[in-house]
């Protein structure tokens, strides 16, 4: 296990998370530029009202769920549906993070199963770092702590594919490697990174184009197009912020992408320690990567 690149990809994802916090679910990119223009590190989401309670720094309510399943790997020593789902319901119902409709239908949904909302939204795999902590973590486990709120077949395929590839940069591979070694599990997704190859003039034009919104039809193509055209992650982050809509969820796979390639240590130290839940997220993957 290179804990390098497995810090990396975890710590990518809530980078990617808070860089979006401050724009999140705004979709007129007009009105990005004019609020958050230059973007170069976190800012506070007081243009909306999605997250009246955070600021610059903090996670929206996708890194607010990873990190509760970081700090159940911890303490559980492991990963255990049965816990995290526990978990999950008091997070969700105690606190004042937002709740979306996926997680108020998964809410009523969990008190008789493990199998959560319909939803096809990209957030359901987006929370998913911090199982790659985890050596031995297997596909279907990960697809079981998605299926808890997101149970659409079409968005699992696509978690199938993201998470193979995350296997692959862990172990080496490109970003553009991986991405088209398993295009081919779905004719979708296929179909999606050949049109993402096509370098576009502007990248936040062709993710209007293609859709900003939560749902995993629009937003991988969305997410394929930036891994595939920006070479840093900054860069990539910072685009996707740029485009607008559900940036969050976009950003923490985006996220895991470039920090699996990079690694924690070429991650930009400004955006480390500057979440504020370094500390938490320190302490947490100590305990989990030894």
């Amino acid at each position: 296990m290179n804990k390098n690149t497995i810090k990396g990809l975890i710590y990518g994802a809530f980078i990617g998370d808070a860089i979006a916090l401050g724009p999140h679910w705004i979709y007129d990119t007009s009105k990005i530029q004019q609020h958050f223009a230059p973007i170069s590190g976190y800012t506070d989401p007081r243009h909306t009202n999605f997250h009246p309670n955070k600021s610059a720094g903090d996670f929206t309510h996708y890194g607010d769920q990873a990190l509760l399943l970081l700090k159940s790997i911890a303490k559980h020593k492991d990963f255990h549906i049965d816990a995290f789902k526990k978990e999950w319901i008091t997070l969700m119902t105690n606190s004042v993070i937002y709740v979306d409709a996926a997680s108020k239908e998964s809410l009523k949904r969990l008190q008789d199963s493990n199998r959560g909302s319909d939803s096809d939204e990209l957030g359901g795999f987006a929370r998913s770092a911090p199982l790659f902590a985890l050596e031995d973590i297997q596909e279907e486990d990960i697809l079981d702590q998605i299926r808890l709120t997101h149970t659409d077949p079409q968005l699992l395929t696509i978690a199938r594919y993201l998470i193979r590839v995350l296997k692959d940069v862990l172990h080496g591979a490109s970003i553009e490697t991986s991405l088209l070694s398993h295009k081919d599990i779905d004719p979708f997704i296929a179909q999606s990174y050949n049109e993402a190859r096509v370098r576009p003039d502007n990248i936040v034009e062709r993710i209007k184009a293609i859709g900003q919104n939560c749902h995993s039809p629009f937003a991988l193509p969305a997410v394929l197009t930036i891994a595939l055209n920006e070479e840093t992650l900054e860069s990539a982050l910072i685009q996707n912020t740029y485009a607008g809509g559900d940036s969050a969820a976009r950003g923490m796979v985006l996220g895991m992408l470039y920090g699996a390639r990079d690694g924690y240590h070429e991650l930009p130290k400004d955006w480390v320690h500057g979440l504020n839940s370094f500390k938490t997220l320190e302490e947490s993957l100590n305990q989990v990567l030894i």
